[in-house]
């Protein structure tokens, strides 16, 4: 992989990228990775255009851009390959989906973004509106366990919208002194702040509360790439291959941040600027889940002790990384 591509050729790539899921590179069987209209997917877009793996398979990247569709593509099989949240792998295989968890793919790139300044932890919630996305979801789920660890009462206080930008919206034109978001909406809020009038401060990464709250160094293991046994049975060569390439994509995102907000200005409703910024609050990674399944299952683990039905109804173990 070449880590000095031209402004021109990432054009082209991103153009190319925008198109591919039309042109099926497989007659037979296209092959599709897909994410969440959030930061980590640029990697996979990366990979899909630049890596090693597309010449053993190529493959296409598509977003999925709400819960309920990525829920619909993992009932009907559509979705084979996809970057989501790590407890939704573990709540599949708990109901007898034979999927893994292959890697972790962000550390944590949730935010509480304020209006009215700063505020430094949780207790500055305390009594306040919040507003934020995707209810009993990832975003929730860790706020939720963070608020019973600290002895805060959010109940009555938070507003859910259906996708990231709508929060946004409410957060900006509505009486919301915070909003708790995901990159690149994190960013793309203070951008679009200063276009409204209004002005939006970052408080605190919620992996940092994380930490502080449960003596960890290396924030949340929020979400990876789940694959079904069967990719990885019969893909083990393409996964080892695209493993490679995600490594390098991380080293070539951080080199390149406006080339590769460019690039996933294709997947995520946010402008390139905002983008750019959100790489740095992103926590990105590309680590192999069988690495850090002390790590991943301490984390599902407090999801579990919240209700045990978020991760399927039992502990998850180590069979969730093969």
């Amino acid at each position: 992989m070449t880590h000095h591509l031209t402004r021109r050729r990432f054009l082209q790539i991103s153009a190319a990228t925008a198109a591919a899921s039309a042109l099926p590179l497989r007659a037979a069987e296209p092959f599709t990775l897909w994410g969440p209209p959030v930061t980590p997917t640029v990697l996979l877009a990366v990979a899909a255009e630049m890596g090693e793996a597309r010449k053993i398979r190529p493959f296409t990247v598509k977003s999925w851009q709400s819960p309920d569709m990525l829920r619909a593509g993992l009932l009907n099989k559509s979705i084979e390959i996809s970057i989501l949240p790590s407890y939704v792998a573990a709540n599949l295989r708990a109901q007898g989906q034979p999927v893994l968890l292959h890697n972790i793919m962000t550390r944590g790139l949730l935010a509480v973004m304020s209006k009215a300044g700063p505020i430094s932890d949780l207790g500055g919630l305390a009594e306040k509106n919040l507003v934020m996305p995707f209810k009993n979801d990832m975003p929730d789920i860790v706020l939720q366990i963070l608020a019973k660890k600290h002895g805060i009462n959010l109940e009555n206080r938070i507003t859910y919208t259906a996708t990231p930008p709508e929060a946004v919206t409410l957060f900006l034109q509505k009486d919301f002194p915070h909003a708790l978001l995901p990159e690149p909406l994190a960013s793309a809020s203070i951008l679009k702040g200063k276009q409204e009038g209004v002005n939006v401060v970052r408080s605190f990464p919620i992996d940092k509360i994380w930490n502080e709250s449960f003596g960890t160094q290396n924030g949340i293991a929020q979400a990876g790439l789940m694959v079904s046994e069967t990719v990885a049975k019969e893909q083990a060569e393409f996964l080892a291959a695209l493993d490679k390439d995600l490594l390098a994509a991380l080293d070539w995102v951080a080199a390149n941040n406006k080339s590769a907000a460019e690039i996933a200005a294709n997947y995520m409703p946010a402008p390139v600027p905002a983008l750019e910024r959100a790489f740095e609050h992103s926590a990105l990674t590309a680590v192999r889940a069988k690495d850090i399944s002390t790590e991943i299952l301490q984390f599902l683990g407090e999801m579990y002790q919240l209700n045990p039905k978020i991760v399927g109804g039992k502990a998850p173990d180590t069979g969730l990384f093969g």
